[in-house]
């Protein structure tokens, strides 16, 4: 499998931080959740699973990665950046306050912030992922910081991640050749008589053969519900002339 080298994680984080060099921002976070992960995988490799994340980033060490309980061991395997710390506001939204765990030591936001801020004295910090964060957790990063002005920080990774470098390209290729193996094992089976949810494991099948990390969508729909622009598979069985519509989208 082609992967991203902890020395291009780290060309990277350099770059951004150039970029809050440029606009003056002392404290960058990163968020990313399991359906909007982009960001956050992008400077961390870090992709959480229910839960929610944030790579913390300033200007003169390691970014520190938080993460809650019940991912700790997958940020621990997957994670770029060794500097990991517990953080209660982004657990699973439908925990409750009052739940307590047990032999867990947890951090805040701004005790994270006076680790990775050298002089403690934070006039600009900036967000990326606002549009997918929840307002409450927006605006529990704010109440840390009222005296601090927040400036959105998406096109500061935007900028970067339009350039691709040749790591990323072969990694792309990779990708539309997986997704080309799913779409082959379709248009090869007989699909007369299975239901579309049957005849989109097909492809989804194939594709996590060939090497697949996850199915982000699957998209089949069969006769006249092809008249549509997206389908989900449903249990309609396709009968022989029935028109296929199907898309395929993969991560690796």
């Amino acid at each position: 499998m082609i992967k991203i080298s902890k020395e291009e994680f780290s060309s990277r984080i350099e770059k951004v931080k150039e970029k809050m060099d440029e606009n003056n921002i002392d404290l960058l976070f990163v968020y990313g959740d399991e359906y909007r992960c982009e960001n956050l995988r992008y400077l961390s490799n870090y992709w959480p699973l229910f839960e929610r994340g944030m790579l913390a980033i300033g200007k003169k060490r390691d970014p520190i990665l938080l993460v809650s309980p019940e991912c700790e061991h997958l940020a621990r395997e997957m994670s770029a950046w060794k500097d990991i710390r517990l953080i209660r506001e982004i657990g699973m939204s439908y925990v409750p306050e009052e739940v307590s765990f047990t032999n867990i030591e947890f951090t805040t936001i701004s005790e994270v912030a006076d680790v990775i801020v050298d002089n403690k004295k934070i006039n600009k910090f900036s967000i990326c992922g606002v549009d997918a964060m929840s307002v409450v957790l927006h605006n529990q990063i704010l109440s840390y910081f009222r005296d601090s002005k927040l400036i959105n920080g998406d096109n500061l990774l935007y900028d970067l991640r339009i350039i691709k470098s040749p790591n990323e390209i072969e990694i792309l290729k990779k990708t539309w050749e997986i997704c080309d193996i799913g779409y082959k094992a379709i248009l090869d089976a007989d699909m007369v008589g299975l239901t579309e949810i049957q005849a989109a494991a097909i492809g989804e099948k194939a594709a996590r053969d060939a090497g697949a990390e996850h199915i982000v969508f699957s998209v089949l729909a069969s006769g006249e519900r092809t008249n549509t622009v997206i389908g989900r598979p449903t249990e309609k069985r396709i009968v022989k002339g029935d028109m296929i519509m199907s898309t395929l989208a993969i991560r690796y």
